[in-house]
């Protein structure tokens, strides 16, 4: 998550403090059928809790992540295939083995 991670605040699902927090969805457990059993990475839902912060101050910050969001949005696309072809060669590796650990008990 790009623009999560080029937020410059503070992260983590800390309700009721005095400062601004963002969290993604999913590590608050919503029930959501859009986030259930979704890894933090793969959440497109991020939470945002304004805390006291000049209103300046966080149009600045929401600014700088968003800046360049078509270059974001390229990133993430080339971060999500990337993680795609990881868990298919991943998934090919266990189907391997698996079908070894098979043939084995076939064999003897």
């Amino acid at each position: 998550m790009l623009f999560y991670d080029r937020l410059k605040l503070s992260k983590g699902p800390m309700i009721g403090t005095t400062f601004t927090v963002a969290f993604p969805c999913a590590a608050v457990g919503d029930i959501s059928e859009n986030v259930v059993g979704a890894k933090i990475e793969d959440t497109k839902f991020v939470r945002i809790n304004i805390g006291l912060e000049p209103l300046s101050e966080l149009k600045r910050v929401f600014d700088e992540a968003l800046s360049g969001d078509t270059d974001l949005v390229a990133q993430e696309g080339v971060q999500k295939k990337k993680r795609n072809n990881r868990n298919k060669n991943k998934n090919r590796r266990i189907n391997k083995k698996m079908e070894r650990e098979q043939g084995q008990w076939f064999i003897d």
